[in-house]
Order: structure tokens, then sequence, then C-alpha cells
């Protein structure tokens, strides 16, 4: 069998791999995390790809929610491993079992465990991972979010969407098949060049949402679970971001307090394992609307009409924008003092008005979207958000926001 990582020298896992200079926590740092339990893993460095800084966000977001927490001595803590240089028995068997694709010499692996209270034992458990298999295939579903406001964090869930199957017969990885990226991969621009995709809205290789829905319902699985279940990796996933994308929506919009300056409609691929455990594979920020078929076009075109029902274009009168910060340059240039206290209350009382008109507008105009966060029972995520204060300052504006929101 070819190595699928060639060039990766063989050894026992005692050996290790060697210290990086990133600072990250690598195999030889075993014994050290068992005298020291406490200690909570670094930061993953930033390195600019969008998918690594998905996975900084959510890395950094754990590290918050587990600064408290002691590890049990037996468990070894495993961060970030540089592939092109494991020695680990352990690490070569999980990368055949999912078949990773074949590296050259000068090429580098990273693997991440993001729970950092899975020992390498039970890390072995990843063997037994199986896939939720329907009509005999593996398959992703892509989801559809929009996130109408981003101060304050209004996120709702599209409930039509797409899944996209593989287009061989799934059967566990081998020597054989471990390289057959049709059978292993759901990813739509591999599959449509298969000779075995099928177009077919009940049948095919991409179906909607709607079909995987009854499908379940028919055979009864609990759907209110599973898709409780997605819709929390879903909050968690844009809360762990959520410090960066409001710092960054306050640095180019400092002014703006009403109405919502902009949104976004991201593309969640989900993977479901047989016992119907989400994992999210990625996120799109930008989520393809190219419609090579019916399908397509039905799904993404009423999504898009929906969507822009939903934002209120008009809510945003670049007229009353403008006559606003003329009347604020005037208030400086005049020396009008307006105390702190006073400022906030006038801010909180324009908010709170804003903030009740957009709830009504937007119930109703969702068409098939609904609001996932907030609503009632979302304070469990509080225990994300308090930490945010610390990344960056909040302006009055922000904090008189977030106060009318709840």
């Amino acid at each position: 069998m070819k190595d699928p990582l060639r060039g990766l020298p063989q050894g026992s896992s005692k050996d290790g791999l060697q210290k990086g200079s990133t600072g990250t926590v690598t195999l030889n740092d075993i014994e050290d995390d068992k005298e020291k339990d406490s200690e909570v893993p670094p930061e993953v460095p930033t390195t600019g790809n969008r998918r690594n800084m998905c996975a900084d966000d959510l890395h950094r977001a754990r590290v918050k929610m587990m600064k408290k927490k002691r590890f049990h001595k037996d468990d070894e803590l495993v961060e970030d491993c540089v592939m092109e240089r494991a020695q680990s028995e352990l690490i070569r068997r999980a990368a055949i079992q999912f078949g990773l694709k074949e590296v050259g010499d000068d090429e580098e692996w990273t693997l991440f465990w993001t729970d950092y209270s899975v020992s390498l034992d039970k890390a072995m458990e990843l063997k037994r991972y199986q896939p939720f298999i329907l009509d005999g295939f593996k398959f992703d579903l892509r989801l559809y979010v929009l996130i109408t406001s981003c101060d304050p964090l209004r996120i709702y869930f599209y409930d039509e969407g797409l899944i996209r199957f593989a287009t061989t017969k799934y059967s566990e990885p081998t020597d054989r098949n471990v390289e057959d990226i049709c059978m292993h991969l759901t990813n739509y621009s591999i599959n449509k060049h298969s000779k075995n995709f099928v177009r077919d809205e009940n049948k095919g290789s991409k179906r909607k949402l709607s079909f995987f829905n009854k499908y379940m319902e028919n055979n009864a699985y609990d759907l209110e679970r599973l898709w409780s279940s997605i819709e929390d990796v879903i909050i968690k996933t844009i809360l762990a971001a959520y410090p960066v994308l409001k710092h960054n929506y306050l640095t180019c919009f400092p002014n703006h307090i009403s109405g919502s300056a902009c949104f976004e409609i991201l593309g969640f691929d989900i993977l479901l394992d047989q016992s119907l455990k989400p994992w999210l594979l990625e996120v799109n920020h930008s989520p393809s609307f190219t419609t090579d078929s019916k399908l397509d076009q039905e799904v993404k075109d009423n999504l898009l009409y929906d969507t822009f029902c939903m934002i209120n274009l008009g809510a945003c009168d670049r007229r009353k924008v403008l006559e606003e910060e003329r009347r604020r340059t005037n208030e400086r240039l005049l020396h009008i003092y307006k105390s702190r206290e006073d400022r906030a209350d006038e801010i909180k009382s324009n908010q709170a008005a804003w903030v009740e008109q957009m709830e009504k507008y937007e119930d109703e105009n969702m068409g098939n979207f609904r609001r996932i966060y907030p609503v009632p029972g979302s304070e469990k995520y509080d225990k994300f958000l308090k930490y945010k204060h610390s990344l960056f300052q909040e302006t009055i504006a922000s904090k008189a926001r977030e106060e009318c929101a709840r």
C-alpha cells in the first residue's frame, strides 16, 4: 500500500514529535502536561487562511471556556501536531483510516485535537467513526444562515438547503478503497464529474433539505433533537468569531446607531455520524450561488428573495444618516456638551425603538427563515460572550444595543 504520509519517518510513539517554533503542544510535551494538569494549551497562531481563522476562533473560544477546568493527570494534551515530523503510529494510523491524501517530502500536515480533555488512548476511538448513510451513500448538508445584524447579533436559519452525496456507495476505509474520493468525500465540485453522478430531485446525487427531513421523519428519527443540536453548532461557531466580527463592524461603522449597516449569508457544511451527532466541516462566508441545475436555482433563488425581504433595505435611509452625521458635527463645533450618562440614555432610547421596529419587521417578512438567536433560552450562550469585553473596548452605542436586544 502506498503510504498516505510519504516522507514521514517510521518509529515508536514514545519518540513523539519535535517541539516546533510556534510554541504549540506536541507529543514530547505529554509528560510535562501530566505534571501540569491545569495548564491550558496555547492559542494557535493565525495564519491568514480563512479556514485556519475559523479554527483559530473556535480554539480561542474553547481556551477561554476551559481556563478554570482542571484536567485529570492521565489525560494527555495534544494541540498542533506537525505531520511532517510525526513518528507516532497513532497519528499515522488515524491519517490512513481517514484517507488523508499523499503529501510530498517538503509538505506539512497539521492535526488538531480541539477537545483537550480527550486522551491519546481515547483518540483511538476515532477509528470507530461511522458516518450516517442515506441510500447507501455518504452525504453532507449545506445549510444557509443569515446574520441580519451584528450589533446586536441576530442569526436566522433557512429551512431549505441542499444534501450533497458521494457518488460511490460507502464502505469502511480499507487499503483498496481509501483513495476513492468519490466514496469518502461529499464535495459537489468533485462528485459532479463522476460518471455515477445522478441528476434527480428525489434519487439524485444532490437533493433538497426538505427531502432529508421527510426521510428522517418517515423513519422515526428524532428530528427536533437533531436540528436542535445542529443549531447549537451553528450558534457556537458564530459566537466563537463574534468578538472579532463585532470589533470589525464597529470599526467600519462607528457612528451607525440606527438599523443594521450590513448582512451576511453563511454556508455551513455539516456531516452527521451514525449517532446523528453533527460535525462541522466548513463555514463558507461567500457560499456559491451558481445554479447549474433546476434544483439549485429553485433553492438559491428563494433564498436570495427571502434574504432581500428580510434585510429591509429601505430601513437604512442615506439622507437620514447624513443628517445625523451633520447634527453630531455641529454639536462638536458648537461645543454642545452632553455628559456620558445623558448620551448613553439618549442612545439607549433610540436603540430600544429601533430594536422593537426591527423585530416586528423581521417577524412579518422572514419567509422560510426562522430566528435561532436570540430566542427564549438563549441565556445558556451568555457564558460564551462574557469574555468579549477583555478583547476589544466597547462603545456606549454598542452596550446600549446589546441591552435593548435582550
